[in-house]
């Protein structure tokens, strides 16, 4: 496969998509000075050398999403009540991986990172073409992970541009949602209905447990999965946790849409993916 034929296009350049590069204002970070007996000096709030140290620890420094208003799953699936019928792509595989609906022909923006793509084709994955074009994005890591990442970036090592190209979205019209749009659409990856394949079961059984406990009828059921759901939606199994608190209380698609930590009240400074066993 040449350049010509990646998904999305690749023929215009970011100026003339109307939109910044990934990586654009990072020399013009704002500083803060300092002295000391050899002169001034910057100073930045956090190095790209202590950045990539904690990426390796599997640790994302909390970031404001680029557009809050479509943090949650829902809000991104009603953007999509306009989507054009032709394109066979489903909606709640681009919900799922952090896009929502711009109303413009096919244009999709992470809510996240404001990664913007189009032009997408049939057999396009909406996770792989993320993790291609903007593999910084701290909802693409904390929901696919590095490994995920890299195994997308190297196969295709040849075919990533120099720099991603995003489509700026200056304003939004959404529309309404639209019942006949959603009706038929399976439920997102990750959702509840998968949550049985990750060891919660609806026998409320997981690992190695005593046979005593898997037979203990429906309230120890209850009680079990009160305590791996997570605390904001009650739908999703908890997976984030806030530091430097250590509580673990969210899944990874509420994690995007708090500052504060939902048991203590604590602003929180970053966060790591955490995996029940």
């Amino acid at each position: 496969m040449d350049n010509n034929d990646l998904s999305p296009n690749q023929n215009k350049t970011p100026d003339e998509m109307d939109g910044p590069n990934e990586n654009e204002g990072v020399a013009e970070m704002d500083h803060a000075q300092g002295v000391d007996e050899c002169g001034m000096y910057n100073i930045t709030p956090c190095s790209p050398t202590m950045d990539v140290s904690l990426e390796r620890l599997g640790i994302c420094p909390r970031q404001d999403a680029a557009h809050p208003s479509f943090t949650t799953l829902e809000s991104r699936m009603e953007s999509f009540s306009s989507w054009p019928l032709h394109i066979k792509l489903r909606p709640d595989a681009f919900c799922d991986a952090g896009f929502y609906y711009t109303g413009k022909g096919d244009k999709t923006v992470c809510f996240q990172c404001g990664g913007g793509l189009k032009d997408w084709e049939e057999n396009d994955d909406p996770w792989k073409e993320h993790a291609r074009y903007f593999s910084k994005c701290t909802y693409l890591i904390q929901k696919k992970g590095r490994d995920f990442i890299n195994e997308v970036l190297g196969k295709n090592c040849r075919q990533v541009p120099s720099s991603p190209i995003p489509v700026e979205v200056q304003s939004v019209n959404v529309a309404a949602p639209s019942t006949s749009s959603q009706e038929g659409l399976p439920p997102p990856e990750g959702s509840l209905s998968d949550v049985g394949s990750s060891g919660y079961g609806s026998g409320g059984s997981f690992g190695d447990e005593p046979s005593s406990s898997k037979t203990a009828g429906k309230p120890e059921t209850k009680t079990l999965n009160d305590q791996t759901a997570c605390k904001i939606c009650y739908a999703e199994e908890i997976g984030v946790v806030f530091l430097p608190c250590g509580h673990l209380v969210s899944c990874v698609n509420c994690a995007p849409s708090l500052k504060t930590c939902a048991v203590c009240r604590k602003p929180f400074s970053a966060t790591v993916r955490a995996y029940l066993s």
